[in-house]
C-alpha cells in the first residue's frame, strides 16, 4: 500500500515506517494530509489507520534528556526570592496604610 505526502512542491511516496519516523521526529503533524492509495483519497494523517499512535511515545520508548547548566535553577530561585520580597513589602505597605487610616481611639 502506498502513501504520499506533499513535500517540496510535489507528492512524494513514503513507507508507513518512514511516516512513523517523521511523526516521532516532529516532521509530520497530525493535521497534515496523506494520500492513501488504498482509499484513493487525501485524508488527515491522524485518520490513517496505519498511523495510529505514531505521535505518542509508548512506555518502552526512550525519551530525550538534555543536560542543564548548573546555574539553571539558580535563576528561578533568585526570581522567586525577589517576588517574595516584593510580596512582603506590599503586605507591609498595606498594613501600614490600614493602620494609619484607622481612627485614633483616644
Amino acid at each position: 500500500m502506498a502513501f504520499y505526502l506533499y513535500r517540496d512542491g510535489e507528492a512524494k511516496e513514503f513507507s508507513v515506517e518512514t511516516l512513523h519516523s517523521m511523526a516521532r521526529a516532529g516532521e509530520l503533524r497530525e493535521d497534515e494530509y496523506i494520500y492513501d492509495d488504498g482509499k484513493g483519497e487525501w485524508i488527515g494523517a491522524v485518520l490513517v489507520p496505519e498511523m495510529s499512535g505514531a505521535w505518542h511515545i509508548e512506555e518502552n520508548e526512550s525519551t530525550v534528556a538534555i543536560e542543564l547548566p548548573a546555574d539553571f535553577f539558580a535563576d528561578f530561585d533568585a526570581a522567586q526570592a525577589v517576588a517574595e520580597a516584593a510580596n512582603d513589602a506590599a503586605k507591609a505597605a498595606r498594613a501600614e496604610a490600614t493602620a494609619s487610616a484607622a481612627p485614633d481611639p483616644s
